[in-house]
């Protein structure tokens, strides 16, 4: 795969450039923003538009749309920033006194941490902890992490183990590659179908299909280990960057096969559709990856099965009432707070996205406090297995990507607007539209 462009640093060998693309199409122009980390890895500087600016020392993360930093410190302390104004979101104390990684959710919501002691995800909005992933004994030095663009999956390279992909909403893992290493860097492509890993080791750029693990053709060009890897915004394009200086362009469009490519196509019986509904509800993650893969293979036969099995949600809520009740958290009368904290913890994940939007907005202390409160309930609670399946119902139609299963997307799009499913599937749609759309 020969590359178009090469870049060489302008200072030290020891000094790394690392383009971050997200949001970015690659101009003509290149005016891309860039991170330099100096000699040590550990300085941040943003260059927006050219005007570089010192956001401090520690470790960094991006989210695709360019407009959330997250940094943690030596000292453990995370912060996350609003890019490009510099305004701090959120800020919270780790257990772990040494944090060597940070990767934040596409959605900036969550923030995930990589320590001595555990892998912790976070809330940003309520800096509480959700839960933590577990590795498998003998693993160590996790030092590579991604989110796939839906934020379902974790993607995880260490120094003694393969890459393995994890289910977010369970934190169980899904997948172990074979045959792999990426204790480097690791990039999901924009439309989650490739993973892209590195490793200081090495001077190549591995490629993996991200449904399967199946290993791709590796890139080669580099003279020395690379450290970092990044997609631009139509997929099309890699930048990666090594210890010889370099940053290399590549041309990756074949290696990054479009969203609605199918996997092997498969003929299933109904008995072995009701085994794969069954599998979706499964606690077991690897279990229900299978049933996944099987349900996208089988397209044509899966998606009506499924559009007879998850509806939109119907149940909503007055947008009037839903303000009324959150005002109500600031009532100077206990009888009336203590009601509206009832009522919202009810509504559950309906209320969610009013609360997240109410506590950015920096209420006072006891409303502040009760929302936080509520944020932590709802992210504490365990998923049920039939909310699990419907979310994993939603990523075989968004890995299908046919215009039947675009259409039950837009069909599950429809329903109450704060129901976690028909956000999800909203979410999708635009996924798609913005891969289908042409460049």
């Amino acid at each position: 795969m020969p590359t178009f462009r090469a870049f060489k640093s302008c200072s030290a060998p020891a000094t790394l450039l690392v383009l971050l693309l997200a949001g970015t199409d690659m101009a003509a122009d290149d005016k891309v923003a860039a991170t330099y980390l100096t000699p040590n890895l550990s300085q941040v500087l943003i260059a927006p538009e050219g005007q570089f600016r010192s956001l401090g020392q520690g470790t960094h993360a991006l989210t695709p749309d360019g407009k959330t930093l997250a940094r943690v410190r030596a000292d453990g302390e995370a912060k996350v920033w609003e890019l490009p104004s510099g305004k701090k979101l959120s800020s919270l104390a780790t257990e772990d006194a040494t944090i060597y990684y940070v990767a934040l959710a596409p959605d900036g919501r969550t923030l995930l941490t990589i320590g001595k002691k555990q892998v912790t995800l976070w809330d940003v909005t309520t800096r509480k902890e959700v839960r933590r992933f577990e590795s498998p004994q003998g693993d160590f030095g996790i030092f590579a992490l991604a989110f796939s663009p839906n934020g379902k999956v974790l993607a995880s390279g260490c120094r003694n183990g393969p890459v393995r992909l994890w289910e977010v909403a369970t934190g169980k893992q899904r997948l172990a590659l074979p045959d792999s290493r990426a204790d480097g860097a690791l990039a999901f492509s924009p439309n989650g179908a490739a993973l892209a890993g590195v490793t200081p080791n090495g001077d190549t750029i591995d490629f993996w299909d991200a449904r399967t693990g199946q290993a791709r053709s590796p890139l080669r060009g580099h003279q020395g280990g690379a450290y970092s890897v990044a997609f631009a915004a139509d997929g099309r394009r890699l930048a990666s960057a090594s210890q010889d200086t370099t940053v290399l362009l590549w041309d990756v469009t074949a290696l990054v096969r479009p969203a609605s490519a199918p996997l092997p196509s498969l003929v299933l019986s109904k008995e072995q559709l009701r085994d794969r509904w069954a599998a979706l509800a499964d606690g077991d993650a690897a279990r229900g990856h299978e049933a996944m893969r099987a349900l996208v293979g089988s397209s044509a036969q899966a998606v009506p099965w499924l559009r007879e099995r998850v509806r939109p949600v119907k149940t909503g809520i007055e947008r009037r009432k839903l303000v009324r009740l959150i005002a109500d958290l600031g009532s100077e009368e206990f009888a009336v707070r203590d009601e509206a904290t009832r009522e919202l913890e009810k509504l559950g994940e309906l209320a969610e996205a009013a609360l997240r939007a109410a506590l950015a907005a920096r209420p006072e202390l006891e409303p502040r406090r009760r929302m936080e409160r509520l944020l932590e309930k709802l992210n504490g609670q365990v998923l049920s297995l039939e909310a699990l399946r419907a979310l994993r119902a939603l990523e075989v139609l968004e890995q299908a990507g046919t215009a039947q299963a675009k259409a039950l997307l837009a069909e599950l799009a429809k329903g109450a607007p704060d129901a976690r499913l028909t956000q999800e599937a909203r979410a999708a749609l635009e996924r798609l539209r913005k891969w289908a759309a042409p460049r």
